[in-house]
């Protein structure tokens, strides 16, 4: 089972259908990221001179929500980068989300969604710092990360998240105690995406402590 999942998670266009299929067309998600990021609408941003971040990006579904002068989305997988370039006229780079070729605080608003239950506890600290160090001082990083399932007859979600590739789905409290090394935690809320369930996390990074002399 689980070479299949890996099968069809390399097919980008099988992968987006069942995605949306899963997660109902992702309404909840896009939701969260227009209510945070303060979209009015499709390809509306509060400035135009706005620099974002999607990492991982994956197959570029979300980039529509911005406008393409400021949109970058950034993926390891080389398969859905190309993908992405071809579908979207945006910004879309092949990358390792531990070693991003940004200048320090360039980006106004980093979007990472469904990253961190790929990873471990150091890779997670790791990445968190990275994008700290992009991100403005003033910036907003929208952590949106899978949760264990809520609902005990969500029989689906359960039998879904066991064959999903990631294997470390997080609480609330675990994630807390990583992100608040670097971020301060300004709201916290979960969510369902289809059977699907996710903890949205808005986050600021912490300010830096002067040396004393």
């Amino acid at each position: 089972m689980s070479k299949i999942i890996h099968y069809l998670a390399e097919k980008p266009i099988v992968f987006n259908i069942l995605r949306r299929i899963i997660e109902a067309n992702y309404i909840s998600i896009k939701n969260a990221i227009r209510k945070e990021f303060s979209l009015c609408h499709e390809n509306e941003q509060t400035s135009p001179n706005e620099k974002i971040l999607d990492v991982p990006c994956g197959t570029g579904e979300f980039c529509t929500l911005f406008k393409p002068n400021s949109y970058h989305g950034l993926d390891i997988s080389k398969t859905y980068i190309e993908y992405a370039q071809k579908k979207y006229k945006q910004n879309f780079f092949c990358g390792d989300a531990t070693r991003i070729n940004f200048n320090d605080n360039y980006f106004d608003k980093i979007l990472t969604l469904s990253l961190f239950h790929h990873i471990d506890d150091s890779s997670v600290k790791f990445v968190l710092k990275e994008l700290k160090r992009i991100l403005k001082p003033d910036g907003i990083l929208l952590l949106i990360e899978d949760a264990p399932t809520s609902i005990s007859w969500n029989f689906i979600g359960k039998v879904l998240q066991k064959l999903d590739i990631g294997h470390n789905i997080r609480t609330y409290s675990e994630y807390k105690i990583i992100a608040e090394e670097d971020f301060i935690i300004d709201k916290y809320y979960p969510i369902k995406s289809g059977f699907w369930d996710y903890s949205v996390f808005v986050l600021s990074p912490k300010k830096q402590d002067k040396l004393k002399i």
